[in-house]
């Protein structure tokens, strides 16, 4: 699917999120928790702190469902906001999936104009679709602008399910777990698997909306050192 094909981008952080950088980690330590269902998240802090300034939302009843499945749609959102760039509502236009008074409309098209994503076909990018855990890693390397560092990572990560991850998603993976973006799940024997295949939680994306947002300029300089400094990034 023409999502899986990498395209290079030059990714750079505008200053309304340079703005949010500097806010967010004082703000996510004293952040009060916001929904009532978001106490026992492994996110909590990060879904705080995300949803004070403005980046995430919960539901008309006062949950944030931390373990829903996350929609593409959802997903091109947020990532948009954390990359503070402007939505480009005319770039959607080829995917007669989304109506051009959608909300996601915008999102999607900024994602378009970047080369993040072409859809999942020519004229569809599939908004409610939700989106598996592999699929999330290859959306936020590529909003990294990391895709080279991927191309170029020589160790694949120690995660005991590797085997199950599809092909287009691989490098992108073993980038993301080997410069700590994303976490392994602990099987019963000590080792860890990544479930790629599993849809991506509403917690999941929080926590690496905000990682992408605090943390972006510790992530490129380690996949830096893991890839020879051939990132991608500042071509």
């Amino acid at each position: 699917m023409p999502d899986q094909q990498l395209r290079k981008t030059l990714i750079r952080v505008p200053a309304a999120a340079m703005l949010l950088l500097a806010i967010l980690p004082a703000a996510v330590f004293g952040a009060a928790e916001p929904f009532k269902d978001s106490s026992n998240s492994y996110a909590k802090q990060e879904i705080a702190s995300l949803t004070q300034s403005g980046m995430i939302s919960g539901y008309g009843d006062g949950t944030f469902q931390p373990k829903k499945e996350m929609t593409r749609a959802e997903l091109a959102k947020i990532i948009v906001k954390s990359m503070g760039v402007s939505e480009q509502p005319e770039m959607a236009a080829s995917f007669k999936d989304v109506k051009p008074d959608c909300w996601c409309v915008g999102y999607i098209g900024a994602l378009v104009a970047m080369g993040i994503t072409k859809g999942t076909s020519e004229t569809e990018f599939s908004p409610e679709a939700p989106i598996t855990r592999q699929e999330l890693v290859v959306f936020f390397i590529r909003a990294f602008g990391l895709e080279d560092a991927a191309e170029n990572i020589k160790k694949k990560a120690n995660l005991s399910d590797m085997k199950d991850v599809s092909k287009y998603a691989l490098n992108d993976v073993s980038l993301a777990y080997q410069i700590g973006f994303v976490n392994g799940i602990e099987n019963a024997d000590g080792s860890l698997r990544f479930d790629p295949n599993e849809y991506a939680e509403r917690q999941a994306l929080a926590r690496l909306a905000y990682e992408f947002i605090t943390n972006k300029p510790a992530y490129l300089d380690k996949a830096a050192t893991l890839t020879g400094g051939k990132t991608g990034s500042d071509e």
